[in-house]
């Protein structure tokens, strides 16, 4: 009998732990792919704006200006050759132009665009998105993931109360039978 109890509280405790994990995943990624959003719509704008004219590329970036991404939440804009130079950027970081990792523009290469999050020092994260223009170039959008990383810190806390809570009654009512 106390057996079956405690065989019922187990399983109990295992569907109330995958439905809070699911969750927790869910909402976790949603906020995530989320903070992509206004990248993805600033590169394709780029991209489908970039003129090459003598030798030059044009960015139309007017309404994008200057970013320290260590202390910002605005979003930024960046423009590439195709070697990966920077060519012009709205974005800094200690006074210096933004140089992702070369994997970023060699996955852009093969697909419509790269999504990343990424850490250029201990302390500054953001959510980038790498777009290849028509001339082989490349365009990169990115924003802060600090009010996205503290969502999700609220949101693990309210997970981990709601299901130490759920724990807790279904031992209880195990147990209680």
């Amino acid at each position: 009998m106390m057996r079956s109890r405690i065989l019922r509280a187990f399983l109990s405790m295992a569907i109330v732990t995958t439905t809070f994990g699911t969750v927790a995943v869910a909402v976790q990624q949603n906020y995530r792919m989320s903070a992509d959003d206004p990248q993805i719509q600033m590169t394709q704008d780029a991209a489908t704006s970039i003129a090459i004219a003598r030798q030059e590329v044009v960015a139309e970036r007017a309404r994008y200006p200057r970013v320290d991404v260590a202390r910002s939440l605005a979003p930024w804009l960046a423009v590439y050759d195709r070697r990966s130079n920077l060519l012009e950027g709205s974005a800094t970081l200690d006074g210096t132009g933004l140089l992702p990792p070369a994997g970023v523009f060699q996955s852009a290469r093969t697909s419509p665009d790269d999504r990343v999050t990424w850490q250029p020092r201990p302390g500054v994260r953001a959510a980038i998105v790498v777009r290849q223009t028509a001339d082989g170039g490349f365009v990169v959008a990115g924003r802060s993931l600090r009010e996205v990383e503290k969502r999700e810190d609220d949101l693990t806390r309210l997970l981990l109360v709601g299901w130490l809570a759920a724990i807790g009654i279904s031992i209880a009512a195990a147990l209680l039978r």
